[in-house]
């Protein structure tokens, strides 16, 4: 496609916009089309200088998956024998 004498299956930037392949797909643009290669670059550069908005849910997530780890293992260990289900 950029006729650079490589084979489009071998190329590893088959339009010639100095963007691999692999990373014009990951980001969302066409690897055929040799006019994107620009707006690639911005993603690109976009991710990793972290123009990203992390949600503060994360955190709070992972503080009630611990906090209810910890009220079953207290109501497991609270439990008296012969209950039924007990081993």
């Amino acid at each position: 496609l950029d006729s650079d004498g490589i084979g489009d299956a071998c190329d590893v930037d088959i339009d010639g916009d100095m963007v691999r392949n692999v990373i014009e797909v990951a980001v969302g643009t066409d690897p055929n089309d040799p006019t994107d290669g620009e707006e690639a670059a911005e993603l690109v550069a976009g991710a990793i200088t972290g123009d990203k908005n992390v949600p503060a849910l994360g955190a709070l997530g992972l503080l009630f998956l611990a906090l209810s780890m910890l009220g079953l293992s207290i109501f497991r260990a609270n439990r008296k024998p012969g209950v039924i289900g007990d081993v």
